[in-house]
């Protein structure tokens, strides 16, 4: 027996406030969920990235935020790893700084109770890198930002969470605005396209207008909402981290429809979430690719906004445990 579309809403908001539950000091809407970390600890996600960033822009020493943000934009032509998709990619010479940022991640995520309620998470995770001043092609992208779209569209199964944690840059000028559909609509839109555009006769009903997105602020969405990256600014530079995980809800995964693979969020790179956990603590993830092999091929080809390299994981000790 079917489910009326208002049924599946429902069924959906249930599996979406069992995680957001997990959250209980948490801003909620329907569909959004946004937690501030714990001060330490997105200090130290922070002081990672810029070591991540240090790296990838060769700068000798310890790099301050406003030094990032200049050499990110001067040296934006140069940047053989930043991908069409949007991502600073890491290669195998980023392999510390990339690993010190993950596990940052993960220690921050373990405050809350979460295992239970994932199936399934991004790995790697992604550094997403926007510019204030986007090059037309990239605006014109069928699975540009800019479009208001969900991610389902793009290849992301229903039953999952989006997760956005801007780090550095400017926040308040190029940021992400937020929306529902309306509700009846939701689940016979729940498909992949060939372009967000596609999606244009779904108008947004509702926005989260007092979502104002801030460093240090975790936001994790369900995969049915609309947003859209917005530019109030052509100048600036934004850096965050982003990954997707799956609920663990067999029931609700069997209501949702099945999504068609070839869009480019339908890679599927999740693994466990224990297995996530480790990464940078008792094991290390390698990439394949160098530098010199990106700069080979002219720079990372795919226009996925999923990490998608390849990348071997290294035990630190032979058992596997530190």
């Amino acid at each position: 027996m079917s489910l009326d579309p208002l049924a599946l809403s429902e069924r959906g908001d249930l599996a979406f406030g069992a995680v957001a539950g997990q959250f209980p000091n948490a801003q909620r809407w329907r569909l959004l969920v946004e937690q501030k970390l714990d001060v330490d600890r997105f200090a130290a996600i922070r002081a990672a990235m810029l070591a991540y960033l240090a790296n990838v822009l060769d700068w000798p020493g310890v790099l301050e935020e406003r030094e990032a943000m200049e050499r990110l934009l001067i040296q934006r032509p140069r940047l053989v790893n930043y991908t069409r998709g949007g991502m600073l990619a890491p290669t195998r010479e980023h392999t510390l700084e990339f690993n010190t940022l993950h596990r940052s991640l993960a220690l921050a995520l373990s405050e809350f109770e979460l295992a239970e309620f994932i199936d399934g998470i991004d790995l790697p995770i992604n550094v997403r890198l926007v510019y204030g001043e986007a090059d037309e092609a990239r605006l014109r992208a069928p699975f540009s930002s800019t479009k208001l779209h969900s991610d389902v569209w793009a290849g992301v199964p229903p039953d999952a969470a989006v997760v956005v944690l801007p780090v550095l840059g400017d926040i308040d000028d190029i940021t992400i605005e937020c929306f529902e559909m309306e509700r009846a609509l939701e689940f016979g839109s729940m498909k992949s396209m060939r372009d967000y555009d596609e999606g244009q006769y779904l108008k947004p009903v509702l926005g989260y207008d007092d979502c104002r997105m801030k460093h240090g602020h975790l936001y994790v969405a369900d995969a049915r909402l609309l947003h859209r990256t917005v530019r109030r600014k052509r100048s600036g530079v934004r850096l965050s981290i982003d990954f997707r995980f799956r609920f663990n809800d067999p029931d609700y995964r069997a209501l949702t429809p099945p999504i068609e693979r070839g869009g480019p969020d339908s890679i599927d790179s999740r693994v466990a979430y224990s297995h996530w956990k480790e990464i940078g603590s008792s094991s290390l993830l390698v990439f394949d690719d160098t530098l010199q092999d990106l700069r080979d091929r002219k720079g990372v080809g795919s226009s996925s906004p999923v990490n998608a390299a390849k990348y071997h994981v290294l035990p630190l000790s032979a058992s596997g445990r530190a």
